[in-house]
């Protein structure tokens, strides 16, 4: 396996600037950084993986399975966390340019609601 190189013999990361869209490249965040990222805002909010996947509506074993990495998290699935687990999705997912995760940035200021997704109110909600 080579490198890709570009313009100028350089070799390409994926993150150069992109001329059409005048930034760089997005980072993807793999299975293993979103089940980290999961795993401490869980912690910090003191639920078990039990309590989460009840409040939540999910199987026991989809959120010891995310937080390993082992399994992909949808779209839905992170909205459904980000209510149990009270925390804003673009901090969740954001990482700074130095690469570190500002996890203070995600967290809401509130508590988790103590029952599962009955709690949450559907139509109206700000999230």
């Amino acid at each position: 396996m080579g490198s890709e190189k570009g313009e100028h013999g350089r070799v390409k990361t994926g993150r150069e600037k992109d001329p059409t869209i005048g930034w760089h490249s997005p980072i993807v965040l793999s299975r293993a950084v979103i089940g980290k990222r999961l795993k401490i805002v869980r912690m910090i909010r003191e639920r078990t993986q039990q309590e989460v996947a009840s409040a939540a509506g999910f199987g026991n074993g989809v959120v010891s399975n995310t937080e390993r990495g082992e399994r992909e998290m949808t779209y839905h699935e992170a909205v459904v966390y980000a209510r149990v687990l009270c925390f804003c999705l673009n901090g969740f997912a954001r990482t700074e340019a130095d690469g570190r995760w500002d996890m203070m940035a995600c967290l809401l200021p509130y508590t988790p609601p103590a029952k599962g997704p009955e709690n949450v109110e559907q139509e109206g909600d700000p999230l």
